[in-house]
């Protein structure tokens, strides 16, 4: 009976030693700051200067959009990187629900405050702007023009594609 009594407490002991460390490795996951999607897409030229928005999933009513001094880090316009043929690398947060508004980067960070919703909704182009889309989690933080044109050229290996137009017809 010792014997059972001892193995049940070496056994209570072992098991709680190891739930320490789950817990402990849960709290270090959740500090863990998420990393904003590194994202390369194929868009219609005529919106590649002007301010993206984000929209509803109906693409129909524009949910969010950046404060003008958004637009600049470091006193640098975020406009898309030009990578090889016809794709950019996103510095705004562009996802498959962006819009874009009649406003181009340069002016709209010079407004002293954001437009109004209904100024907004009134510059907004309404069809759908964006003929292919990747998710590329492997590209560095602050990646270079060479290195992201490497993406594009392999084919974006290791990259997620969102969409592609094409695939709709």
């Amino acid at each position: 009976m010792k014997i059972f009594i001892w193995s049940a407490a070496i056994m209570l002991i072992t098991a709680c030693g190891t739930i320490k460390p789950e817990v402990q490795a849960q709290s270090k996951a959740s500090k863990v700051k998420t990393q904003a999607p590194k994202i390369i897409y194929q868009i219609r030229r005529k919106y590649i200067r002007y301010v993206p928005v984000g929209l509803d999933s109906a693409r129909a009513k524009i949910v969010s959009f950046p404060h003008p001094a958004d637009l600049k880090v470091n006193g640098e316009l975020q406009t898309p990187l030009p990578l090889i043929d016809g794709f950019w690398f996103d510095r705004r947060g562009i996802t498959p629900n962006s819009g874009f508004v009649k406003m181009t980067y340069a002016n709209y960070a010079a407004l002293p405050s954001a437009p109004s919703m209904a100024v907004l909704d009134s510059l907004l182009f309404r069809e759908q702007p964006f003929m292919e889309m990747y998710s590329c989690p492997d590209i560095p933080n602050q990646p270079d023009t060479v290195l992201l044109n490497k993406v594009v050229r392999g084919g974006f290996k290791n990259c997620i594609e969102i969409f592609d137009i094409q695939d709709e017809y």
